[in-house]
Protein backbone atom coordinates (compact mmCIF):
# COMPACT_ATOMS: atom_id res chain seq x y z
CA UNK A 1 0.00 0.00 0.00
CA UNK A 2 1.58 3.33 -1.00
CA UNK A 3 2.40 5.82 1.70
CA UNK A 4 0.01 8.77 1.76
CA UNK A 5 1.47 12.11 2.72
CA UNK A 6 -0.68 14.09 5.15
CA UNK A 7 0.35 17.36 3.54
CA UNK A 8 -1.74 19.10 0.89
CA UNK A 9 0.07 22.43 0.93
CA UNK A 10 3.78 21.74 0.56
CA UNK A 11 5.43 21.48 -2.83
CA UNK A 12 9.01 20.68 -3.77
CA UNK A 13 11.25 23.57 -2.76
CA UNK A 14 14.00 23.88 -5.36
CA UNK A 15 15.60 26.75 -3.46
CA UNK A 16 16.74 24.45 -0.63
CA UNK A 17 20.19 23.10 -1.44
CA UNK A 18 22.76 21.57 0.85
CA UNK A 19 25.14 24.18 2.21
CA UNK A 20 23.22 27.14 0.79
CA UNK A 21 21.26 29.29 3.24
CA UNK A 22 18.81 31.93 2.12
CA UNK A 23 17.82 35.10 4.01
CA UNK A 24 14.58 35.55 5.90
CA UNK A 25 11.68 37.00 3.95
CA UNK A 26 11.75 40.15 6.12
CA UNK A 27 14.31 41.90 8.29
CA UNK A 28 14.08 41.87 12.07
CA UNK A 29 12.93 45.50 12.13
CA UNK A 30 10.69 45.80 9.08
CA UNK A 31 7.43 47.10 10.46
CA UNK A 32 7.02 49.37 7.45
CA UNK A 33 6.66 46.32 5.19
CA UNK A 34 3.73 44.81 7.10
CA UNK A 35 2.35 47.32 9.58
CA UNK A 36 -0.81 45.31 10.29
CA UNK A 37 1.21 42.25 11.28
CA UNK A 38 3.42 44.30 13.61
CA UNK A 39 0.32 45.80 15.19
CA UNK A 40 -1.69 42.59 15.61
CA UNK A 41 1.01 40.24 16.92
CA UNK A 42 1.82 42.19 20.13
CA UNK A 43 -1.79 43.26 20.64
CA UNK A 44 -3.35 39.80 20.19
CA UNK A 45 -0.46 37.72 21.48
CA UNK A 46 -2.60 34.68 22.53
CA UNK A 47 -3.95 34.44 18.97
CA UNK A 48 -0.41 34.51 17.60
CA UNK A 49 0.57 31.79 20.06
CA UNK A 50 -2.35 29.71 18.79
CA UNK A 51 -1.07 30.04 15.21
CA UNK A 52 2.48 29.25 16.32
CA UNK A 53 1.43 26.06 18.14
CA UNK A 54 -0.67 24.95 15.18
CA UNK A 55 1.68 25.64 12.28
CA UNK A 56 5.10 25.10 13.87
CA UNK A 57 4.42 22.54 16.61
CA UNK A 58 1.65 20.63 14.78
CA UNK A 59 -1.17 20.89 17.32
CA UNK A 60 -4.83 20.86 16.35
CA UNK A 61 -6.71 24.14 16.31
CA UNK A 62 -8.67 23.52 19.52
CA UNK A 63 -5.68 22.33 21.54
CA UNK A 64 -3.56 25.15 20.14
CA UNK A 65 -6.23 27.69 21.11
CA UNK A 66 -6.33 26.50 24.73
CA UNK A 67 -2.58 26.12 25.13
CA UNK A 68 -1.97 29.42 23.36
CA UNK A 69 -3.78 31.22 26.16
CA UNK A 70 -2.09 29.23 28.92
CA UNK A 71 1.44 29.50 27.48
CA UNK A 72 1.34 33.21 26.71
CA UNK A 73 3.62 34.03 29.71
CA UNK A 74 6.37 31.85 28.18
CA UNK A 75 5.87 33.25 24.67
CA UNK A 76 9.54 34.35 24.24
CA UNK A 77 10.76 30.80 24.83
CA UNK A 78 8.29 29.33 22.32
CA UNK A 79 9.13 31.97 19.72
CA UNK A 80 12.83 31.14 20.08
CA UNK A 81 12.15 27.42 19.61
CA UNK A 82 9.93 28.20 16.62
CA UNK A 83 12.68 30.33 15.05
CA UNK A 84 15.16 27.48 15.43
CA UNK A 85 12.77 24.96 13.87
CA UNK A 86 11.86 27.16 10.91
CA UNK A 87 15.47 28.18 10.31
CA UNK A 88 16.77 24.61 10.29
CA UNK A 89 13.98 23.14 8.18
CA UNK A 90 14.01 25.83 5.50
CA UNK A 91 17.76 26.55 5.66
CA UNK A 92 17.54 30.19 6.67
CA UNK A 93 20.52 32.29 7.63
CA UNK A 94 21.52 32.48 11.29
CA UNK A 95 22.30 30.25 14.26
CA UNK A 96 21.03 29.52 17.75
CA UNK A 97 22.87 32.49 19.25
CA UNK A 98 21.27 34.86 16.75
CA UNK A 99 17.82 33.40 17.46
CA UNK A 100 18.23 33.84 21.22
CA UNK A 101 19.62 37.37 20.88
CA UNK A 102 16.83 38.47 18.51
CA UNK A 103 14.09 37.26 20.84
CA UNK A 104 15.84 38.62 23.95
CA UNK A 105 16.58 42.09 22.59
CA UNK A 106 13.26 42.66 20.79
CA UNK A 107 10.63 39.99 21.33
CA UNK A 108 7.85 41.73 19.31
CA UNK A 109 10.16 42.14 16.29
CA UNK A 110 11.25 38.51 16.48
CA UNK A 111 7.64 37.31 16.74
CA UNK A 112 6.59 39.43 13.75
CA UNK A 113 9.50 38.11 11.71
CA UNK A 114 8.52 34.52 12.51
CA UNK A 115 4.92 35.12 11.50
CA UNK A 116 5.96 36.88 8.29
CA UNK A 117 8.12 33.89 7.40
CA UNK A 118 5.27 31.45 8.05
CA UNK A 119 2.90 33.50 5.88
CA UNK A 120 5.48 33.71 3.09
CA UNK A 121 6.23 29.98 3.14
CA UNK A 122 2.54 29.08 3.09
CA UNK A 123 1.88 31.53 0.28
CA UNK A 124 4.68 29.94 -1.77
CA UNK A 125 3.41 26.41 -0.94
CA UNK A 126 6.58 25.50 0.92
CA UNK A 127 4.98 24.86 4.30
CA UNK A 128 3.93 21.47 5.56
CA UNK A 129 0.55 21.38 7.30
CA UNK A 130 0.44 18.97 10.22
CA UNK A 131 -3.38 18.98 10.10
CA UNK A 132 -4.36 19.68 6.47
CA UNK A 133 -7.90 20.72 5.64
CA UNK A 134 -10.12 18.41 3.56
CA UNK A 135 -9.91 18.99 -0.20
CA UNK A 136 -11.84 22.00 -1.39
CA UNK A 137 -12.00 23.79 1.95
CA UNK A 138 -10.09 26.99 2.77
CA UNK A 139 -6.89 26.52 4.76
CA UNK A 140 -7.40 28.88 7.64
CA UNK A 141 -8.70 28.81 11.17
CA UNK A 142 -12.09 27.08 11.64
CA UNK A 143 -13.21 30.00 13.78
CA UNK A 144 -12.80 32.37 10.83
CA UNK A 145 -14.07 30.13 8.04
CA UNK A 146 -17.85 30.43 8.71
CA UNK A 147 -17.66 34.22 8.90
CA UNK A 148 -15.58 34.46 5.71
CA UNK A 149 -17.97 32.23 3.79
CA UNK A 150 -21.03 34.09 5.08
CA UNK A 151 -19.49 37.43 4.16
CA UNK A 152 -18.52 36.20 0.69
CA UNK A 153 -21.98 34.77 -0.02
CA UNK A 154 -24.01 37.63 1.42
CA UNK A 155 -25.07 38.93 -2.04
CA UNK A 156 -25.46 35.58 -3.74
CA UNK A 157 -28.96 34.29 -4.46
CA UNK A 158 -29.87 30.73 -5.26
CA UNK A 159 -31.22 30.59 -8.85
CA UNK A 160 -34.72 29.21 -9.17
CA UNK A 161 -35.08 26.15 -11.36
CA UNK A 162 -37.89 25.53 -13.86
CA UNK A 163 -39.46 22.96 -11.56
CA UNK A 164 -39.65 25.53 -8.74
CA UNK A 165 -41.24 28.07 -11.09
CA UNK A 166 -43.74 25.49 -12.34
CA UNK A 167 -44.65 24.40 -8.83
CA UNK A 168 -45.12 28.02 -7.75
CA UNK A 169 -47.39 28.70 -10.75
CA UNK A 170 -49.39 25.55 -10.04
CA UNK A 171 -49.77 26.52 -6.40
CA UNK A 172 -50.86 30.04 -7.36
CA UNK A 173 -53.35 28.61 -9.87
CA UNK A 174 -54.78 26.21 -7.31
CA UNK A 175 -55.05 29.01 -4.77
CA UNK A 176 -56.94 31.20 -7.27
CA UNK A 177 -59.29 28.31 -8.09
CA UNK A 178 -59.96 27.70 -4.42
CA UNK A 179 -60.64 31.42 -3.92
CA UNK A 180 -63.11 31.46 -6.81
CA UNK A 181 -64.83 28.35 -5.44
CA UNK A 182 -65.09 30.00 -2.05
CA UNK A 183 -66.62 33.17 -3.51
CA UNK A 184 -69.11 31.17 -5.58
CA UNK A 185 -70.15 29.13 -2.56
CA UNK A 186 -70.60 32.31 -0.55
CA UNK A 187 -72.74 33.87 -3.27
CA UNK A 188 -74.89 30.75 -3.57
CA UNK A 189 -75.39 30.64 0.18
CA UNK A 190 -76.40 34.31 0.15
CA UNK A 191 -78.89 33.66 -2.66
CA UNK A 192 -80.35 30.71 -0.77
CA UNK A 193 -80.77 32.73 2.41
CA UNK A 194 -82.44 35.58 0.50
CA UNK A 195 -84.91 33.19 -1.16
CA UNK A 196 -85.77 31.64 2.21
CA UNK A 197 -86.46 35.05 3.70
CA UNK A 198 -88.78 35.93 0.78
CA UNK A 199 -90.75 32.69 1.26
CA UNK A 200 -91.21 33.47 4.95
CA UNK A 201 -92.51 36.95 4.16
CA UNK A 202 -95.04 35.56 1.67
CA UNK A 203 -96.38 33.07 4.19
CA UNK A 204 -96.84 35.82 6.78
CA UNK A 205 -98.80 37.94 4.29
CA UNK A 206 -101.16 35.04 3.62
Amino acid sequence: MPHQNDDDDEEADDSIQEGIYRPWSTYLCSCQENCMNCLCVPTFLPCFMCELLHYVFGLGWFRAFGLGILLTPVAPFLVTVARIRIRKKHQLQGNICVDVCCTTLCFPCSACQVRDEIVTLRRDHRWRLAHPSPPGQPKHSPYIAPFCEAFANRHKRVPRSDSDIGSSSVSSGSSSISDSDATSSDSSSEEGSSSDSEDIRRERKR
